[in-house]
């Protein structure tokens, strides 16, 4: 009996210790999560639950991702001169998260190149335009994942940083096509000045499940280097990039600013 005894007070004793590594661990995070960021900036607690069509479980069907290609829905944003051009990024570095499966601190391969900014206003100031609901593509060995950036919204900038935050979606089908997995983020880069021709991205991301709840937190950086400076876009994925930004300058009062 004693030793019947004795064992329950262990495993009590066990448990209590084991929630409170937990707690600790999930402290730890939430702390270098608001050290990340900026005292202004925070995180979502919640998002709304994903549609039902991508949920996983159910059969994926491809139209269901196809983008607005409406031009008047572009959400433009100006950024510094600092940060406009072609960039090449050949890796991203996980430094902190309470995500048990993350590697930390080791640089993950990505190797690729972007473009920011696409118009340039009459007074020179660059922009930016995001479009809403454009889908990119993983092939793997027995799935495929498609990940979708659904809005993004401009927070701040100043001389050598600006930030933007990006709500987007992942979903991942086999090759029967039905969604083995789906959740949502919520990323917050800091961009900032790191030289001529280079940029640190900090990302401040929080994962979700479909139905919107915090699954967990990872900090992470990328270093980008510039390979050709700043060129106007005209056009992008079939959108009119001229008439989108005249619209947009002209529907927020800024008529003044459309270029000649």
């Amino acid at each position: 009996m004693n030793r019947l005894i004795s064992q329950k007070i262990l495993m009590v004793t066990l448990s209590f210790i084991l929630l409170n590594l937990l707690k600790a661990n999930y402290a730890l995070a939430q702390t270098c999560h608001k050290d990340f960021l900026s005292a202004s900036i925070e995180h979502s607690e919640h998002l709304p639950p994903m549609p039902k069509q991508f949920r996983t479980g159910c059969i994926f069907k491809g139209e269901s991702l196809k983008p607005q290609k409406d031009s008047l829905s572009l959400y433009w944003y100006k950024i510094p001169d600092w940060s406009a051009g072609t960039w090449s990024c050949d890796s991203e570095t996980i430094v902190e998260s309470n995500n048990p499966k993350a590697v930390l601190n080791k640089p993950l391969k990505l190797e690729y190149t972007y473009v920011n900014g696409m118009q340039k206003d009459k007074k020179n100031n660059i922009w930016m335009g995001f479009v809403p609901n454009l889908t990119s593509t993983v092939e793997g060995q027995n799935s495929t994942i498609y990940f979708t950036e659904t809005s993004k919204k401009f927070l701040y900038s100043k001389s050598d940083q600006y930030v933007v935050k990006t709500i987007a979606r992942s979903i991942e089908v086999n090759k029967e096509n039905f969604i083995t997995q789906s959740h949502q983020s919520e990323a917050i880069d800091i961009i900032s000045k790191e030289g001529e021709n280079q940029v640190k991205d900090s990302v401040s991301v929080t994962w979700f499940d479909s139905d919107g709840n915090v699954l967990y937190r990872d900090e992470r950086f990328k270093i980008s280097h510039r390979v050709e400076p700043f060129k106007p876009m005209d056009k992008f994925k079939d959108i009119d990039l001229v008439d989108s930004f005249k619209n947009f300058l002209t529907d927020n009062g800024l008529s003044d600013l459309i270029p000649d």
